[in-house]
This record gives C-alpha cells, structure tokens and sequence, in this order.
C-alpha cells in the first residue's frame, strides 16, 4: 500500500472503508463482537445446530452486506452432514453472485435451500430477467398471488388437467333427518 501513488492509496483506503464502515453501525458492532458458533460447526458439525439470522425490515439494507457475507461464507463450503439453508424474502438481500450458480451443485453437497419470495417479480429485479434461480428449484411451492406475471407463470408451469368428482345433492324432504 505504501509503494502506490496517492491517487491508488486513496481509491484503495476508501473502497476498504465502504466495506468496513458497516461495523461502525452500533447495532452491527454489538451482534459482532463476540461469537459462540462458527461456520465450521454449521456444515461439519458433530451435533445438528439451528442458525436463524433475523433482521427487522427497518434494518434491512444497512445490515445487508453482513447478512449477504455470512450467506457467503456458508454456502462457499462442502459439507460432511445435511444443511438446510431456508432464506425468507431471499431477493431482499440483493443479487448474491455465487449463489445463482451454487444452487445448482449445492444439493449434491448435501445443502438444501428454500428459497422463498413474494413474486417473481422480486427473484428478477435481484438477479435479471434470464436467471437460473427457478430452473435450479426442483420443488416450487406456490400460493395465490396478486402479481399477474408470477401468476401466469404458475399456470403455464402447471398445465392444463381435468378432474371428474362425483357429488350427491339432497334437496326439499330428503334434508329434513339432518336439520331438525
């Protein structure tokens, strides 16, 4: 660092406060201050142990790029035992850039993820249009959605079925056993 010029040194000073300043944040100092787990214990663990990164939707986007690391680190690393790796309102955290093509040997390394959004619409504003993220989930789980877009693509995904029941009506007198 000594040996570059002053323009160098400055862009190189500034870029590592960029990334460092987010633990002069207090909140973020204080949950990183200490630590009783470590990654290792995640995905080679003796004994199954529970991470749950909970963040308040206030805080968000300034905790993002912590967050964003840890996911990093995890999904970065084999494992010897099952890791469930469950990330509620994933597109929140921004296009994380291992993660897209991770999903597609995670699995085999034993890490399961569940990757849940609110729409589509979230999945493509984070990694783009042309995104590996659905084509990587073997299993999609969906519920009604207010987003036509994502709406459609459920009903395309799922095709077209016909379905026979059989129905017994009861009318007039036939009725009366069971309303009295």
């Amino acid at each position: 660092l000594l040996n570059k010029s002053e323009n160098e040194r400055s862009g190189v000073l500034s870029t590592a406060m960029s990334f460092l300043g987010l633990y002069r944040d207090p909140t973020v100092a204080a949950a990183t201050s200490s630590c009783d787990w470590r990654i290792a214990d995640l995905v080679d663990g003796e004994r199954p142990l529970s991470l749950y990164l909970v963040v308040p939707p206030s805080d968000i986007s300034r905790t993002k790029p912590l967050v964003r690391l840890i996911l990093n680190q995890i999904g970065r690393r084999l494992t010897e035992h099952q890791l469930l790796m469950m990330l509620d309102e994933f597109p929140a955290l921004g296009r994380l850039d291992f993660f897209e093509t991770a999903l597609a040997f995670m699995a085999g390394y034993g890490i399961r993820s569940y990757l849940i959004a609110q729409s589509l619409n979230q999945v493509s504003k984070a990694y783009g249009e042309n995104n590996a993220i659905l084509d990587n989930c073997h299993v999609r789980i969906a519920f009604s959605s207010n987003d036509e877009r994502t709406a459609k693509r459920i009903s395309d995904a799922l095709g077209t079925a016909t379905e026979l029941r059989s129905m017994r009506n009861y009318a007039g007198h036939r009725l009366a056993p069971w309303l009295s």
